[in-house]
């Protein structure tokens, strides 16, 4: 919608500078030389925008981006050229702090969207409309909904995953701050503590080891 506009062209800008920057390295993966399930999590939704006639003149402005989709592609049916996404296991994997920009828009858009709704879902009188306070205080308004508390949880699963495996936050990132803000957030409220009661390994542990 209109008034989503520019924090929502914000994040785009920012997310393909990130990733524009992350290509420039000798590493054509986001985890390294093996394509992984998020490479083609952000395929999906990049490559279709890349076709649009409006997404494809700003695509233009990322040519190291549009280089990692093309060797996506190639992995596309029903002619996919399996050749050229191949696995090279004995090349080193990406220092996983290269990845941190990434986490941080993640943390600083998305997760405050997600711990919005929740409050409001969560709330006796439910109102048509909600507004999260995202990343440099930017305001992003839409109505609530079941199918961001499902992402809510989703998304406290995967931190729960990394928690236990000691794969979390870099200590003193913005990523590291709103995470444990936003777990704070749910921990004040009961339908927040309900909800991470199914997920003991986020609140046993306050601060995470960093990667």
């Amino acid at each position: 919608s209109p008034e989503n506009e520019d924090v929502l062209m914000a994040s785009r800008d920012r997310t393909l500078a990130m990733l524009e920057e992350l290509f420039k390295a000798d590493i054509p993966f986001l985890f390294g030389h093996t394509p992984m399930i998020a490479d083609f999590s952000f395929y999906g939704p990049l490559e279709q925008y890349r076709r649009d006639p409006v997404g494809e003149a700003i695509m233009e402005g990322y040519p190291q981006v549009s280089q990692w989709l093309d060797r996506l592609k190639a992995a596309e049916l029903p002619a996919p050229q399996l050749e050229r996404v191949s696995a090279q296991p004995e090349q080193p994997a990406r220092p996983l702090e290269q990845l941190s920009p990434l986490l941080d828009e993640l943390m600083g858009t998305y997760w405050p969207l997600l711990l919005q709704n929740h409050a409001v879902i969560s709330s006796a009188e439910r109102p048509a409309r909600l507004e999260a306070t995202l990343a440099e205080g930017a305001p992003y308004i839409c109505a609530p909904s079941s199918y961001a508390s499902k992402r809510l949880q989703e998304v406290l699963g995967l931190l729960e995953v990394m928690q236990k495996e000691g794969v979390c936050f870099e200590p003193g990132s913005q990523a590291h701050a709103r995470r444990a803000r936003g777990l704070d957030q749910l921990l004040a409220q009961e339908p927040g503590r309900a909800l991470l009661a199914r997920f003991p390994a986020l609140t046993a542990h306050n601060r995470p080891q960093a990667f």
